[in-house]
């Protein structure tokens, strides 16, 4: 047990090493299929989420399609970091996504297990009715420690080529008995994220302020300020993506060997 805390106190190190070190590949990848796609998806949808409408009209097919694509680029992005930061090499940056490509169905399946618990505790949170909250809650907390027990798994597909059921397994198998200090890893690079968030969102408000006093606003669709706030939130998802991709891969390095 003493042994698991200390392999996983080798994994925010890990994650520092593996951007300093290959930062260079993960940026551009990450430009192209996280933060671009999901700015495109934004301005599709005339969405500014830093002032969100009162009404948001549904999405059109062509709407739907571009947020199908998002996701299927967000899980490749996922994909490419997880393979950096398990270490594998010896291939070019197109060749490594042309390999990772073939295994999106699989590593959707994977995500949509991690996350359902959490988001339908999510989802009975946000209602009026305190009772259906309170249940919300305490599933958020069972997803969060599903997560953290399933974290593995998109490494274990990546690395050792198991199908979906024998990744969720290997994973479950790896994290018995340090799923609190996986829990407790994930909670704090999600708060000390959401710290430096806040931060740069309140630093967003101003340049986008300066911008439309510069460049003026115009009569329809956006302007720069809402530019400014969808490239801001686009590159904090992204961040976000990256950072726990290059946890769970390090993890799984730790604890696999």
């Amino acid at each position: 047990m003493a042994g698991g805390r200390s392999r996983l106190a080798d994994v925010l190190p890990g994650v520092r090493d593996c951007l300093r070190r290959d930062g260079w590949a993960i940026a551009p990848v990450a430009g192209a299929l996280l933060i671009l796609p999901l700015l495109l998806l934004l301005r599709a949808m005339a969405l500014d989420l830093l002032d969100p409408r009162p009404e948001v009209a549904e999405p059109g097919p062509a709407v739907a399609l571009l947020l199908v694509a998002v996701l299927l680029l967000s899980i490749l992005a996922q994909l490419f970091v997880t393979a950096i930061a398990i270490g594998q090499s010896g291939e070019t940056v197109g060749q490594l996504l042309g390999r990772l490509a073939r295994l999106l169905p699989q590593a959707f399946v994977i995500g949509f297990v991690q996350a359902l618990p959490a988001s339908l505790g999510l989802q009975a949170m946000s209602v009026a009715e305190p009772g259906l909250a309170l249940a919300g809650g305490m599933l958020v907390g069972l997803g969060l420690y599903l997560f953290a027990r399933l974290i593995l798994a998109l490494p274990a597909l990546v690395d050792e080529g198991l199908g979906i059921g024998a990744a969720l397994q290997r994973s479950w198998s790896l994290t018995a008995g340090r799923s609190l200090g996986l829990i407790a890893l994930l909670l704090g690079v999600i708060v000390g994220f959401f710290l430096v968030a806040l931060l740069l969102v309140a630093v967003a408000a101003p340049v986008a302020a300066i911008a439309t006093l510069l460049l003026g606003e115009p009569a329809t669709g956006w302007g720069p300020a809402q530019w400014v706030n969808g490239l801001m939130l686009a590159l904090l998802q992204a961040s976000l993506t990256v950072l726990v991709a290059l946890v769970a891969g390090r993890a799984y390095r730790v604890l696999a060997g």
